[in-house]
């Protein structure tokens, strides 16, 4: 039986995985690379979070589907 909450689980860790190497290459790059006052797209850090409290949240229903009490 295949749950419906292991395609958006998989996804979301995937995306919290690539939001982390994300922030990361944004840390390691120079400071002669960034221009001074500008403005980040995307929060990283945040999305990170957000990303992995939404995985946990489906992989408990997954879970949950996979395994019923």
């Amino acid at each position: 039986m295949q749950s419906s909450h292991a395609a958006p689980t998989l996804l979301l860790v995937l995306m919290a995985a690539f939001s982390v190497a994300a922030d990361w290459w944004r840390h390691r790059r120079k400071d002669a690379d960034r221009e001074v006052g500008k403005v980040r797209l995307i929060p990283w850090p945040l999305m990170t979070i957000l990303a992995l409290i939404a995985a946990a949240v489906s992989a408990a229903l997954w879970f949950h589907d996979v395994w019923p009490a």
